[in-house]
Parts: structure tokens; sequence; C-alpha cells
């Protein structure tokens, strides 16, 4: 499933950059803030995002998170000897998102454009036990709305709303600023 989804990726970044030529599309690359808000923890992150508007309506984007903090989240674990359920700590981390997306955006005037985006993400925590530490590699779907506001001919201001579907493992929300320049 995985590879059909990426395979797809791919033909679709090759079929806009063909068309790219035609619709005189517009590159744009930008950084900013993201916080994510899971199922039991919440993540401060650094975004990075990069993408190209293939037609005045539609584009493709791909974005790369970082995590910033720690959280500690209580999990109940049953005691081996006693076979009674105990809270215990757990420190978790966001290590990485990367996600691709399809996006649809409306320019209401010259400076402003609202969007909605859907797309697929894969993401990375990681968990530290008393003893031990492990990570865990999720994926799914992602879907989300923002606007973005022109500062002037090269920079933009954006904010967003996504919402991941991991499907049986969790989901999260997230909330984000950046600072976008257009090339």
């Amino acid at each position: 499933m995985k590879t059909i989804l990426l395979a797809s990726a791919a033909a679709l970044l090759a079929t806009s950059a063909a068309s790219a030529q035609d619709a005189q599309g517009q590159f744009k690359l930008g950084g900013g803030y993201t916080f994510l808000d899971f199922d039991d923890a919440e993540f401060h992150a650094v975004t990075v995002r990069g993408g190209y508007d293939f037609h005045k309506f539609f584009g493709i984007e791909g974005e790369a998170i970082a995590g910033l903090n720690e959280e500690t989240v209580t999990v109940m674990v049953e005691d081996l000897a006693t076979g009674i359920m105990v809270p215990v700590d757990v420190d978790t981390s966001l290590q990485y998102g990367l996600g691709i997306f399809f996006k649809a955006h409306y320019p209401f005037t010259e400076r402003f454009s609202a969007f909605a985006r859907a797309g697929y993400v894969w993401t990375e925590i990681e968990a530290g036990f008393p003893t031990f530490t492990t990570s865990d590699d999720t994926d799914g779907n992602a879907y989300g709305v923002g606007a973005e506001i022109a500062i002037n001919e090269e920079f933009s201001a954006r904010g967003e709303y996504t919402m991941y579907d991991y499907g049986d493992d969790s989901n999260a929300d997230s909330v984000s600023v950046s600072l976008i320049r257009r090339f």
C-alpha cells in the first residue's frame, strides 16, 4: 500500500513538473512553528515546507517537522510479580514527521488566499521507559485547511490546522504558523 502511494506521489510530482512549464507555476519554501496534539501527548515542532503551485488553484507540497520537546505521559502496565496494574511515567518525544500533500487554494484577493490540503504522512515517536527506550513509526492520512496572506511580493504569512489520522494507532491535530518565500 505504501509503495503504491509513494509511486502515485512521484507520478503526481512528475506530472506537475511537466505541466508547470505551461502553467507558469510558482515555487514556495517556508519554515515555522507547529503545535501537535496527539491522544496522550503534546509536542512543539519546527516545520520546513516546500511546494509548487502548478495551477492558479492547485499545487503540491511536502513538509518535514522535527520535535522540540519531551512530554511525560503516564501509562498503566502490569506488574509481573503481583499482576496488578501500576502507573509508569514514560518520556515521549516527536522525532520527525514527513508528509506530502495535494493542495487546492482559492485567491480571494491578490494578497489573501485560503486553501485545503490532503495527503499522506509518516511520523516517528520515541518513548523512554525507566529501563529502555523504544520508537514507533506510524503513517496515515492527513487533512487540513488554512490561509495565506502576502506581506510583499516575495513573502507571505501562513496559518493552518491539520488533522492526522493514523488509523488504529492514534490521531493528532496540529496548528501551524509559518513564513513563506515565493520564487
